[in-house]
């Protein structure tokens, strides 16, 4: 009976399937963080929720480092340096189940309770700048290693519309020409009076 394949060509598909299985397990393995907003344009100073996701992470999360928050960088200040910012000018307003550490200058999230592994943990933010904003997933502070981060989020932030397009309802009228008055004898009378007393 002769085989549609041969042994060796059998062996490389297995080789190559258990390769990629391996490949798969490694990817299925690795801790991930990623982010997502609930709107990617926003105006100055409104609410931004964001969820940080969490998956197969080795141990208990109960720090993040927040700190790329507080230089993320303005992508329209490079076409516009007169208008915009540098940097984003943000604020963490909530984190349910997490306290923030601005110590020294850091932007760390603390988790109040260490009891469980928490996949999602919901934060809200504002920006208080207009601009053009990519925002990256905290890193873990515990399981550093062997972290994949998720891309980038991109928020818009603008002006209110009647900032940007005002509608002025005031008219001006046109400016007049200057009045000319006629000349009265009280007017010069003081200068006839004095010269009448010098001579």
């Amino acid at each position: 009976m002769k085989l549609p394949f041969s042994i060796a060509k059998f062996k490389q598909i297995v080789f190559i399937g258990l390769f990629s299985l391996g490949f798969i397990a490694l990817g299925l393995g690795q801790t991930s963080v990623s982010m997502k907003v609930d709107s990617a344009n926003v105006m100055i100073g409104d609410h931004i929720k964001a969820e940080i996701f969490i998956n197969n992470a080795t141990q208990s999360i109960s720090e993040l480092d927040l700190s790329s928050f507080a230089s993320i960088k303005n992508i329209d200040y490079e076409h516009d340096t007169t208008r915009y910012e540098k940097t984003a000018d943000i604020e963490i307003l909530e984190s349910q189940g997490w306290n923030i550490d601005h110590s020294s200058g850091s932007w760390i999230l603390r988790k109040m309770d260490n009891k469980g592994t928490s996949n999602v943990i919901p934060i809200v933010f504002s920006i208080y700048n207009e601009g053009k904003f990519a925002i990256k997933p905290p890193k873990l502070l515990q399981d550093s290693t062997n972290v994949v981060y998720g891309p980038s989020t991109i928020i818009e932030v603008h002006l209110p519309q009647k900032l940007t397009n005002p509608n002025d309802t005031i008219q001006l009228n046109p400016i007049k020409d200057i009045m000319k008055t006629k000349a009265n004898f009280s007017d010069y009378a003081v200068y006839l009076y004095g010269l009448l007393i010098i001579a």
